[in-house]
């Protein structure tokens, strides 16, 4: 039972001296990792901002029709 102990305790020193070491491999893939949901992030943020502004715009258009019928009614009889 002490040997299975001291394996564990070896084993678990391993496991966190590689840990705390952080190999540059592990680092390098962490930052890819969120660069490209910082990327992915900043593209749904743009579509949603694009798809605001056209809503907008066909808002403002529509308006801007409907007024041009309505004074082309009064104005043109």
């Amino acid at each position: 039972m002490q040997k299975l102990e001291t394996q564990t305790d070896y084993w678990l020193a391993q496991y966190q001296r590689l840990l705390d070491s952080k190999p540059q491999c592990l680092i390098d893939q962490v930052v890819v990792v969120v660069v490209v949901v910082v990327v992915v992030v900043v593209a749904a943020a743009a579509a949603t901002a694009a798809a605001a502004a056209a809503a907008a715009f066909a808002n403002i258009r529509e308006f801007a029709d409907s007024k041009t019928k309505l004074y082309s009614l009064l104005f043109t009889s």
